[in-house]
């Protein structure tokens, strides 16, 4: 959009049956604005200026599909709040610690993880997804590959 969108306001929950909402390529820092958008599945906000996940919590009872790609995010907290979370998109962010990952062990519906670019990521190319593994032994599909019970043995190791 011309010009991008610097802020999310209250105007959003106004969209109470839209199913996916599309906010991504803008220079949007804060998620706000979404109580009330009670049929949110998916919510793509990719490409802006995200330091935190604060205000996701807002579409928890319905959110399955989270993509913040491309963002300032140095932590997935708050992901934990996301109970019906299936797919979560956040490659190349700023993640840098496999501590920073831990919300993820209370994400027990997550199938699908994208991680790729993180320093986190680059820290730890041999292993990274067992390390992944570990804190999630039900995903499905980690960077666009199923996850092997081998990596998932190992990684209950690593943890």
């Amino acid at each position: 959009m011309m010009p991008p969108i610097a802020k999310m306001d209250n105007t959003l929950s106004t969209l109470k049956a839209a199913k996916h909402i599309s906010l991504s390529s803008n220079n949007i820092e804060r998620v706000t604005g979404l109580k009330g958008c009670e049929s949110c599945e998916i919510l793509s906000l990719g490409r802006n200026q995200l330091k935190k996940l604060d205000g996701v919590e807002d579409v928890a009872e319905t959110l399955q599909e989270l993509w913040v790609s491309y963002n300032l995010l140095q932590s997935l907290k708050g992901i934990e709040k996301l109970g019906k979370l299936r797919v979560l998109y956040a490659t190349q962010n700023l993640i840098a610690k496999l501590t920073e990952l831990d919300a993820l062990k209370e994400s027990k519906t997550l199938e699908e993880l994208t991680l790729i670019g993180n320093p986190v990521w680059n820290e730890h190319p041999e292993d990274f997804r067992e390390h992944i593994a570990g804190r999630c032994p039900w995903l499905k599909k980690l960077d666009g590959s199923p996850l092997t019970e081998e990596e998932k043995a190992a990684g209950a190791e690593k943890v």
